[in-house]
């Protein structure tokens, strides 16, 4: 089978995706993958059609024309009857993992953004944040208007203040990680 191919408009040219990726198992069956799901079928037999949800992937391997999918621990490998399938199979899960980890990545970034963290520096992997200190004038102004010690002290306790830093980080496997300080 060959997979079915949109076409879409990208800056004036004619570009062709792959949205979907289809094949024969070495088995018998056949598979039919989207970009979110997956269905392996037999047909003239009385297997039920399998289907696969690859937000429940974790990751994919390929030897050769074999593709494992490893699922919450477990692995479940097709062999395909090219290498072709396996290549297309293999691509389609991979890009939807990192898809779906970018997405992660990008919304931790944005929640310590609400919290108050500016961002510093940032590669496709890693993220470094930091929370700025705030001096709250109010507290400074009525401590020197009572008693100018505790406002000496209140300075020192500000300038004491460490800086608030925050590292979010997407790790190999594609799983994300903050780390707050």
């Amino acid at each position: 089978m060959r997979p079915r191919l949109g076409v879409e408009a990208i800056e004036g040219r004619q570009m062709a995706t792959n949205y979907d990726v289809s094949g024969m198992l070495a088995s018998g069956g056949e598979f039919h993958a989207t970009p979110s799901m997956m269905e392996v079928i037999y047909p003239g037999t009385d297997k039920p059609p399998v289907a696969i949800d690859l937000g429940e992937v974790n990751g994919v391997r390929r030897k050769g024309t074999e593709v494992t999918l490893i699922r919450g621990g477990r692995e479940t490998a097709l062999r395909t009857t090219g290498l072709a399938e396996a290549g297309r199979l293999e691509a389609l899960v991979r890009h939807y993992n990192e898809t779906k980890n970018a997405e992660e990545f990008e919304h931790q970034i944005v929640r310590l953004y609400m919290q108050g963290y500016e961002l510093v520096a940032m590669t496709p992997k890693i993220a470094q944040l930091r929370k700025p200190k705030k001096f709250n004038y109010l507290i400074a102004s009525l401590l020197f208007l009572l008693i100018i010690y505790p406002a000496v002290i209140y300075i020192f306790y500000y300038l004491s203040l460490p800086e608030k830093t925050a590292l979010v980080i997407l790790e190999d496997t594609g799983e994300v990680v903050v780390r707050q300080t």
